[in-house]
């Protein structure tokens, strides 16, 4: 029930209030979801305060009738470290306070609700305090490309480019709570009973503390429908809050933490299978030599083998990932003995150098390694099979740019494992050896997690903790070869055409997460910046089902039944975002 009060003024706009700016929505609200900062100091100043004085009675607090107190600020951006309000439960419930924004003398949007810190007492009205800062508070939100630049306030980055095209980026983390007040504008503080009933004590003296105090007051019997405004005998409310300015940001660090370490860190998966299916392409031309067999010549005895290969790879900037030019290098040594004319076994040792060089200005990846092969081929009448595991351990050299003029390093390491199953079947037609095969080839592999170095921003570091990524890939692949021998003199030349169709199986899209190491949020005091809270940032790996068209051509030259070399040549065409090509050289001897 409202008690009686002199000079109700309904919503006459005559006797409000003027205001500067009283219905723009505070812009702040988007900086307090990430930058939102907790006050310098334990409780703040005042900005409105009104508790001193007697109380001259109370209003009544419920469901449906609410109580809204105005205030303002003045030139200066704030933030609230807390919320007062003299209050008594009448019948049991619980409370809550809100801040609105102001819609021409009354409240007009919410912005944030608050909960009291403590119990409210049953006796008389006492003391309140609703929490607006001093604490962290979650926060989990997906931008889309287009919205990811405005999102983070960095107009000038145009995110769906740099991206390659539309997609989506989860940022999450933990940042410093409070609510954010433009300057020069106007709120208002609104009393709600989620249940219960409760009284709020006012006084009829109109003097109080602090630049954004008001006398005006309000209240609505409809939960918030309407409101009739009052300018006498205001209500008890303190605003404890401190300026804005004392509240930092590391805008440099967010950015480069969604603009260059995810790019980054999305890349290292496709840039490992590359170096990986390089390593393990055609060790000691074996695939070569079982598709060309025509049975004619299987003899036991050991073989020697070294080769040299090289790849290139093209991959397009798609979705979050960046894209990538890569240059392979590999070297590989090892033997093989034909057990009986059925049965071969080998092994083989490989030295990789794979350079990865970033596009969008992001950094370079190079990876460096050893690789260990064995495999085992088998071949009856027409039909042949072949199995092969490779282990591969790698350790990369990381240069990401930050963007803004430095460089972040890390040296983690990674680890892939590779098994190969190859079959087919020769059939002799006027000279030429042609026929099917088939195979299947799985990687699977884990990128330990690492923190990079360095990486300054002008308010502290993008550098980054990046967990680690596991990842496999399933390949299968159909199709058809052709070769013949010729004979020169004492010189066998084989060439061979192949043409294949493969399948990417790769059933499971992760999230890829990047950490910075040191939270952008952070407080200054006394010359002293404390971080508080943290910043993750997240997206999706590419899509599965990856189609690629390959064409190779080998060359297989032998001088007298010992010593012979071997060059190959693969390309891969109309696949989606990349580009491949793989040559190789192989001289083997026979004793």
């Amino acid at each position: 029930m409202l008690l009686a009060k002199r000079g109700a003024v309904g919503n006459n706009p005559n006797l409000m209030k003027s205001r500067a700016a009283r219905s723009r929505r505070p812009s702040i609200l988007l900086a307090c979801l990430l930058a939102g900062l907790p006050a310098a100091s334990a409780l703040g100043a005042a900005l409105t305060s009104n508790l001193s004085l007697p109380q001259d009675g109370t209003e009544t607090v419920s469901p449906t009738r609410w109580l809204a107190s105005e205030f303002s600020t003045d030139g200066t951006s704030y933030l609230i470290d807390s919320i007062t309000l003299r209050l008594q439960q009448n019948v049991k419930g619980a409370v809550q306070v809100a801040l609105f924004s102001d819609a021409g003398g009354r409240p007009g949007e919410l912005l944030m609700t608050l909960n009291p810190t403590g119990g409210v007492g049953a006796g008389s009205t006492g003391p309140v305090t609703f929490r607006g800062g001093g604490g962290t508070r979650g926060f989990d939100m997906t931008f889309r490309s287009k919205d990811l630049g405005r999102g983070f306030g960095l107009r000038g980055i145009d995110a769906t480019r740099l991206f390659g095209g539309p997609t989506r980026v989860r940022v999450s983390g933990d940042r410093p709570e409070g609510l954010g007040l433009d300057a020069n504008s106007t709120y208002w503080i609104v009393t709600r009973a989620v249940s219960g009933q409760f009284a709020s004590g006012y006084t009829d003296l109109e003097t109080g503390e602090g630049v954004g105090y008001s006398p005006t007051w309000a209240h609505s019997e409809n939960a918030g429908a309407t409101w009739t405004t009052e300018r006498q005998s205001p209500l008890f409310l303190e605003i404890m809050a401190n300026p804005a300015d004392l509240l930092v940001t590391d805008q440099e660090a967010i950015a480069s933490a969604v603009f260059s370490g995810l790019p980054m860190a999305l890349a290292q998966r496709e840039a490992i299978f590359s170096a990986v299916r390089n390593v393990t392409r055609d060790v000691n031309e074996r695939l070569f030599r079982l598709r060309s067999d025509d049975g004619s010549e299987r003899k036991p005895g050991w073989e020697a083998f070294a080769t040299a290969s090289y790849g290139y790879a093209d991959h397009d900037t798609f979705l979050p990932a960046a894209g990538f030019e890569t240059d392979t290098w590999a070297e590989t040594a090892g033997a093989e003995y034909r057990v009986n004319e059925h049965f071969t076994v080998g092994a083989a040792f490989t030295y990789v150098q794979s350079n990865n060089a970033l596009e969008l200005s992001v950094g370079d990846a190079d990876i460096e390694g050893e690789a260990l092969a064995a495999y085992v081929s088998y071949q009856h009448g027409r039909f042949y099979a072949d199995a092969l595991y490779s282990f591969a351990t790698f350790e990369h050299d990381l240069q990401r740019d930050t963007l803004f003029g430095h460089t972040a390093t890390a040296e983690p390491n990674s680890r892939t494992h590779t098994f190969q199953l190859n079959m087919g079947y020769s059939l002799p037609v006027a000279g030429f050896v042609t026929g099917p095969y088939a195979s299947i080839d799985w990687m699977i592999g884990e990128l330990e997690s690492y923190e990079e170095a360095n990486g300054t921003t002008t308010l502290g570091t993008a550098r980054l903790h990046v967990p680690g990524q596991t990842f496999d890939s399933l390949i299968s692949r159909i199709g058809w070869q052709i070769s013949r021998t010729f004979a020169i003199d004492n010189v066998k030349l084989t060439p061979q055409l192949r043409a294949a169709w493969a399948h990417e199986y790769r059933d499971e899209i992760e999230f890829v997460d990047v950490q910075l190491a040191t939270s952008p949020f952070s407080t200054r005091s006394d010359g002293s910046v404390l971080p508080v809270g943290r910043f993750d940032a997240s997206a999706e790996t590419q899509a599965p089902g990856s189609d690629v068209f390959e064409v190779g051509f080998g060359l297989g030259i032998e001088w007298d039944e010992r010593f012979r070399i071997f060059v190959d040549y693969t390309a891969h065409f109309f696949q989606n975002h990349a580009l491949a090509h793989q040559v190789s050289l192989t001289g083997s001897l026979k004793f």
